[in-house]
């Protein structure tokens, strides 16, 4: 049986045929977003973006590289058209490790629009709603391409920033709803606000799992702003590619054909999209799609649990798979759909399987669950005490000894003392 060292130290065994707890499996750090193929299928402009884009990568990341071709396409062209009142506007939030090759797509997409005049509509980091609403005014069709995005979310999110940084979000949530009709801005004392007809903005963030999945609360996607965005997992340690193309200028066919769709549609003050023409089977394949997610959703929301929460990322399935499929072939082919479909579905099952490690409604759970899955990480071999205390800075260091105190009552957490010196060694291990 388990010896007790010292008061709430446990675990050196007298047992030696007790076989020792293992820990709980790690699906949240897994590649589990490895299965799913990003790359485009069909012959399209959209493949023939992201296969350069992959072709010059230094790691060779088809999901990003995919959500940065979606990106460059909504920004030229995603104003033009709708279907039911959903226009191309995506919003696409980009998770990968650090050096595992975020960077080049971001830069990428900047070249794309370079080469067809739209350079000045791709924007970084804006300081206030002010400035976002600014930028759209002069460039209805506008990317937000965000480096660290996570960091930059938190920022302006956080409860100490200014009035002005956090109406950035609130604005981008409406520009969003209101793509297919008028936006109008909140009037500032003696200054009217402006209006915007069919805004079309779109965003493209980059950063780490960690980054975000420590920060999200369980109530950003309960209220749907989480579910607006398509969120896609780069793959974890991926080799440096072989025999990538070194020349980064965009092919001139490339180029010549986003310079001829953006000169097809007119940008004026007046501006209204056009109605896609579909046939009636796609409407027919539509309609069905939006049904049966609207019911998996309804029947999520019955059933309860912790999946209950993922309900509205559900109800945007079919939507976000029809502004997909705008981008890439103009809603024409039914089989483009529904890959479009099987992307959307596959990146939110993963999305919610590592979500829901993490998912909190309040500070405190959040911090448990952070402080659980460090303990976790470190597998078999456990966490010493000081590195334990280095990963968890951001926690009070008194919750933190409550919640391990806790963890450890429960049975989750087993201590284990080791001589070191003078001074012995606490080694914390997770088990289930």
């Amino acid at each position: 049986m388990r010896a007790m060292l010292a008061s709430n130290v446990v675990n050196f065994y007298d047992d030696p045929d007790e076989p020792e707890p293992e820990p709980e499996a790690q699906e949240w750090n897994a590649d589990i977003a490895r299965n799913i193929d990003y790359e485009i299928p069909f012959p399209c402009l959209a493949r023939d973006i992201q296969q350069w884009i992959i072709s010059t990568s230094i790691k060779r990341q088809p999901a990003l590289a995919f959500a940065a071709t979606i990106a460059v396409l909504s920004t030229v062209y995603g104003r033009s058209h709708s279907l039911d009142g959903i226009k191309g506007n995506v919003m696409l939030l980009c998770l990968a490790d650090s050096a595992e090759g975020k960077d080049w797509p971001l830069k990428a997409a900047g070249k794309l629009l370079d080469s067809c005049g739209y350079g000045a509509n791709i924007h970084g980091q804006m300081a206030s709603g002010a400035a976002l609403v600014d930028a759209v005014v002069e460039h209805p069709n506008s990317l937000l391409a965000l480096d660290e995005i996570g960091h930059y979310f938190s920022s302006i999110n956080c409860k100490t920033s200014n009035q002005y940084s956090r109406e950035i979000m609130p604005i981008i949530t409406r520009m969003y709803t209101d793509s297919s009709d008028v936006f109008r801005e909140k009037g500032r004392k003696d200054k009217p606000g402006r209006v915007i007809p069919e805004p079309n903005l779109c965003v493209l963030g980059m950063t780490t799992e960690r980054q975000i999945l420590d920060s999200l609360k369980s109530t950003e996607v309960m209220d749907g702003s989480l579910a607006r965005f398509l969120v896609i997992f780069g793959e974890k340690n991926v080799p440096h590619s072989r025999g990538r193309v070194r020349n980064k200028n965009v092919p001139e066919h490339i180029a010549d054909a986003l310079k001829d769709r953006k000169d097809l549609f007119s940008m004026a003050n007046d501006f209204r999209s056009r109605e896609l023409n579909v046939s009636e089977d796609y409407l027919a394949e539509k309609d069905l799609q939006d049904d049966s997610f609207h019911y998996l959703s309804v029947q999520m929301d019955k059933d309860g649990g912790d999946r209950a929460v993922f309900k509205t990322l559900y109800k945007r399935v079919a939507v976000m798979a029809l502004q997909l499929a705008m981008l890439i072939d103009g809603a024409q082919d039914v089989a483009v759909y529904d890959w479009c479909i099987s992307i959307v579905v596959q990146s939110a099952d993963v999305f919610i399987k590592k979500f829901m490690h993490m998912c909190a409604d309040n500070d405190n759970e959040r911090y448990s669950k952070i402080l659980q899955r460090v303990i976790k990480e470190a597998g078999k071999e456990g966490i010493k005490l000081s590195d334990l205390t280095r990963r968890t800075q951001a926690i009070n260091p008194s919750l933190k000894k409550q919640l391990l105190t806790e963890f450890i009552v429960s049975g989750l957490v087993f201590e284990r003392l080791e001589p070191c010196g003078q001074r012995p060694i606490t080694r914390y291990f997770w088990q289930k």
